[in-house]
Parts: C-alpha cells; sequence; structure tokens
C-alpha cells in the first residue's frame, strides 16, 4: 500500500446550524474514525492580494469500505489538529481495496 496505516483520521459533514439570529455552516463529525497512512505531497506558498498563504497537500490512503466509499469532495477530514479539504478521491491501482484522498489544508502562519 506504499504505507503503515498509523494515522487516526475524522471524516467530517456539512451541517447548518441555526442559533435563532443566523445560520452558519459547520463541519462536524460524519462516522467513526479510520486508520489511514498519510503522505505529505506538496508545501505551496500562495501570494495573492498582498497576503500570503501556505498550504500543504497530502494524500491520505484508506482501506476501501461501503462506508470510506460514500466519502465525497463535499466532505473535510480531520488529522490532529489539521481539518483539509478533499481535492480528490481514486482507487490505488492493484486489487481495489485501497483509496487515495488528495486534501489541502491552509497552514497558520
Amino acid at each position: 500500500m506504499g504505507g503503515r496505516l498509523d494515522t487516526r483520521i475524522q471524516f467530517l459533514s456539512k451541517a447548518q446550524v441555526d442559533d435563532g439570529r443566523r445560520r452558519e455552516d459547520v463541519y462536524q463529525p460524519h462516522g467513526q474514525k479510520v486508520w489511514a497512512s498519510k503522505e505529505d505531497a506538496s508545501a505551496d506558498e500562495v501570494f495573492r492580494a498582498g497576503q500570503d498563504a501556505a498550504h500543504l497537500v497530502a494524500r491520505f490512503k484508506v482501506k476501501k469500505t461501503a462506508f470510506t466509499s460514500s466519502i465525497t469532495a463535499a466532505h473535510r477530514l480531520r488529522s490532529g489538529a489539521q481539518e483539509f479539504e478533499i481535492l480528490g478521491i481514486k482507487e490505488v491501482s492493484g486489487r481495489g481495496r485501497i483509496l487515495e484522498i488528495t486534501a489541502v489544508v491552509k497552514m497558520q502562519p
């Protein structure tokens, strides 16, 4: 598989919270935590409108199950204290038992 499943990740799904004054979209835990391998793919610095931000792109590999197969780019995932936006999901070549999730997180300065 190219890495040990030694990282616990939590998938998140968007929910709308209404406190009576306003509605806000928040991401809440979706399902149970799953084991994954994590590989940092790249770190980019982006300069726009006078602001600089660093982004980390990572690839997570998880076992393919009914639950992990239901995850889409509309979800997010949390690894440690970092919350990643999912960019894409694909089956890893081979026996089709592994999914690779490419995700990005904005790094705090």
